[in-house]
């Protein structure tokens, strides 16, 4: 089966219209900026709007390569958004997350002294005070219960442990230059022969597959913050759902 026209006459230009209306609605939002999971919340679904609107790009410049690397990185967005909008105190355990990373890159620039690209920043701080500072502070979001996360808790914490073991780990598999990936990306049969090359057509199966994931994570993202924050723009992410249901019904069966 062919699936370029539905890719690029239905599937595609409903991701085109759910992106502008996501925009549109955006300013539809009224919210506390000093609640801390509201703040969070609706930058989380700004970054989720914004790297769509840079996938969108990727696809009409046929840059396919790049497009489930940026795709993981909304997966991401997307399971931090599910937490968050859940569970009030979700953005203690993106913070300790943060602070965790900090104080791996504080512990390298301890451990590599003559690192050149490390040294303006052991010269503008006593680094030894900063480690013991994060500890500190690490230890009592723990002791709240709030750890920091890792990719895995942070899907479960959004009940996306089953994307986490789908969907996810094809997206890692294909952003690191692994045989699997490159083969994908460069090697082209030719008879019994190969060639290496530049910009391969994508397969349409696995650009139906991205995109398919991709408007499902603008949609739902879409429905639950509107829904969160009581906006009369829910209905419309409804309507969105059911388009998108109607195209997924002229895919090809497993």
């Amino acid at each position: 089966m062919d699936l370029r026209p539905t890719i690029d006459t239905k599937l595609f230009p409903l991701l085109q219209v759910v992106a502008a209306d996501s925009l549109r609605d955006a300013a539809l939002f009224h919210f506390d900026k000093r609640n801390p999971q509201q703040l969070t919340a609706i930058c989380v679904y700004c970054s989720i709007l914004e790297l769509s609107h840079g996938e969108m790009a990727l696809f009409d410049k046929g840059q396919t390569t790049a497009f489930p690397i940026v795709l993981r990185s909304v997966f991401e967005a997307y399971a931090d958004l599910r937490a968050l909008l859940k569970d009030a105190d979700y953005y203690k355990n993106m913070y300790a997350s943060f602070l965790e990373e900090k104080l791996r890159f504080l512990r390298n620039v301890a451990r590599f002294p003559s690192n050149p690209f490390l040294l303006g920043v052991s010269a503008g701080m006593e680094v030894n005070e900063e480690v013991s500072s994060l500890e500190q502070e690490i230890a009592k979001y723990k002791s709240e219960g709030r750890k920091p996360l890792s990719n895995f808790a942070r899907f479960d914490s959004g009940g996306l442990e089953h994307e986490y073991q789908s969907i996810y780990w094809l997206l890692c598999l294909e952003s690191h230059n692994n045989m699997s990936a490159l083969d994908d990306r460069h090697m082209e049969k030719d008879g019994d022969d190969y060639h290496a090359v530049l910009f391969k057509s994508a397969d349409p199966a696995d650009l139906l597959r991205n995109l398919d994931a991709l408007l499902a994570v603008i949609i739902d993202s879409g429905a639950r913050v509107h829904s969160f924050l009581g906006t009369e723009a829910t209905p419309r992410y409804e309507s969105h759902k059911k388009a998108f249901d109607a195209i997924r019904q002229e895919y090809p069966k497993a």
